[in-house]
């Protein structure tokens, strides 16, 4: 088991050392695996070690990652340089995913529809991307 490899290990907060913990427990399962990443933007000291490591996965892991992050250019060329079979860049801003909870929220409150339109421009607009501000300003809609 790679925790009893691992056990008596100081560098438990070295990157490499976590990925290898990491792959040695995925190579434990016959079936496909799907990690997600969040918020790769937020990881500062060691994204370009994530990166490197997802660009030379070995060949025997079947698995999938997720991996979320706001849109920076950085970011983006990275996964633009990973670009291939392995790897499918799914674009979807900040303010695509809160309309899409607006739309629905709005549709489940009938005391919303006569602001559906409203709703829908100014709440993505003033947020900024900020999905909190979304669900806030919704819930004081909502609220009696």
């Amino acid at each position: 088991m790679a925790r009893n490899k691992y056990a008596n290990s100081d560098h438990l907060a070295d990157f490499e050392t976590l990925w290898t913990i990491f792959l040695d427990m995925v190579r434990q399962y016959s079936t496909r695996i799907i990690a997600f990443a969040d918020a790769l933007d937020e990881c500062t000291t060691q994204r370009q070690a994530f990166l490197d490591a997802l660009r030379s996965l070995p060949e025997d892991i079947d698995i999938r990652f997720c991996v979320t992050s706001r849109n920076y250019p950085n970011i983006d060329r990275a996964f633009t340089d990973l670009n291939s079979l392995k790897f499918q860049k799914v674009g979807m801003t900040p303010e695509d995913d809160i309309t899409k909870y607006l739309q629905a929220s709005v549709d489940k409150h009938e005391e919303l529809h006569s602001y559906r339109k409203d709703i829908l421009e100014k709440v993505p607009r003033h947020g900024t991307g900020i999905f909190r501000y979304a669900v806030r300003n919704l819930n004081v809609f909502c609220s009696d």
